[in-house]
């Protein structure tokens, strides 16, 4: 081979060298620049620190959601394990509490340009705010505009969204266990609240005792306000004592449920009551003019104790121990049954069975749920269609 051929094979090979670098260069680009925008995309749209404090702050955090293959509309984890949720239709917020990791409200938007797409403000008051003791129930009030906690030790604190401190505190009886909180309907001021040995009506405007329920052999599990003078206590026994407080203290009718009963709920559209038992059953109790008065419901071929219910527009969604959400329909052309679980929900978080549903939310548009696990430092809540 001559010097010529050499020299021209020697800038072709220089040539192809150079572009070959070029390829990878780019490649290397593109790469990195994909791994950028994922990382990106993953961070919160808007991060808001209030507060003087790191550790004492409150954080908002814009989130957006996608609705998932699995039929889930939105899911969040929550640090902490959850105990209580409740639901805000004044300012359609989603109320979430930690046993000891503080309360989270989730302010949801929808209107974000595609309907399966939701924007979800959120607002995060830290456990040292709202009290050092573990927090076992919660509820919205006077619009939404504040907001009540109850502890393990029977502490009751009103905290203020506005001024983000407690602007209340009550101590229950005994210091019993606070195990559910219920605003009365058109009393913005009158708590609900309910422990084992008994259930008070509380101003939380002067923090005194309005009313104060007699239960015979107390072993209650939840109360809740029908009307503005009408209330519902569960007991443990299978008994669910309706008051009225305009006859006094003392319950005006009793009724008896074949199985022990674990939770309580009503109806905000009919005002009708739903209670889970340890049997995996739910019976509705139509306490008002209605053409069926009682109806019991199981809650598939297996059946765990349940531990949480709700009820809206003739639908009941119910949560029991085994991590299965039910959601049933005691309208007159009932629609299929149909059940979640914690495996078919989160796949890549449950690892064990020791996973279980704290709490649900039925509202017309959506089904809440909140999955806690003892081996877990975090909880999920997810968001499903109605």
């Amino acid at each position: 081979m001559n010097k010529k051929s050499k020299a021209k094979q020697r800038r072709n090979n220089s040539f192809c060298n150079k572009q070959l670098w070029q390829v990878i260069n780019l490649i290397f680009a593109c790469v990195s620049g994909l791994f950028i925008f994922i990382f990106i995309s993953l961070l919160p749209l808007e991060e808001e620190k209030v507060g003087g404090r790191k550790s004492g702050g409150y954080l908002r955090r814009r989130l957006t959601a996608m609705a998932e293959n699995d039929g889930t509309i939105c899911r969040f984890e929550v640090q902490g394990r959850i105990s209580s949720m409740a639901y805000g239709d004044a300012t359609n917020a989603c109320l979430v509490s930690t046993i000891m990791n503080g309360t989270h409200i989730f302010n949801m938007d929808s209107s974000c340009g595609a309907p399966t797409r939701y924007v979800a403000q959120l607002e995060s008051f830290p456990h040292q705010i709202i009290g050092g003791d573990p927090i076992v129930s919660s509820c919205f009030l006077s619009s939404d505009s504040s907001l009540a906690v109850g502890s393990s030790v029977g502490g009751i604190a009103v905290v203020s969204r506005s001024s983000r401190s407690v602007v209340r505190c009550y101590n229950f009886q005994d210091e019993a266990p606070v195990l559910s909180l219920k605003e009365v309907p058109h009393e913005p001021s009158l708590l609900l609240s309910a422990s084992p040995v008994g259930v008070q009506a509380i101003d939380v405007e002067r923090s005194v005792v309005r009313l104060s329920l007699a239960v015979p052999k107390p072993r209650v599990v939840g109360a809740v306000a029908i009307t503005r003078n009408s209330f519902a206590v569960a007991n443990y026994d299978g008994k669910v004592m309706l008051y009225d407080a305009r006859c006094g203290i003392d319950p005006v009718t009793v009724l008896s449920l074949p199985d022990q009963i674990t939770s309580i709920a009503v109806s905000p559209d009919t005002r009708a009551l739903v209670a889970g038992t340890v049997g995996g059953r739910v019976f509705v109790m139509r306490c008002l003019v209605s053409k069926l008065r009682e109806e019991a419901f199981g809650t598939g071929k297996t059946r765990s104790p349940v531990r949480c219910v709700a009820m809206h527009h003739g639908r009941i969604a119910a949560g029991d121990i085994s991590a299965k959400i039910t959601l049933l329909d005691s309208g007159d052309c009932p629609a299929p049954t149909m059940y979640w679980t914690a495996h078919s929900l989160l796949p890549h978080v449950v690892a064990t069975s020791s996973w279980g549903v704290s709490s649900v939310l039925l509202r017309k548009d959506s089904l809440w749920g909140a999955f806690t696990s003892s081996e877990s430092a975090a909880s999920h809540v997810v968001m499903l269609p109605p």
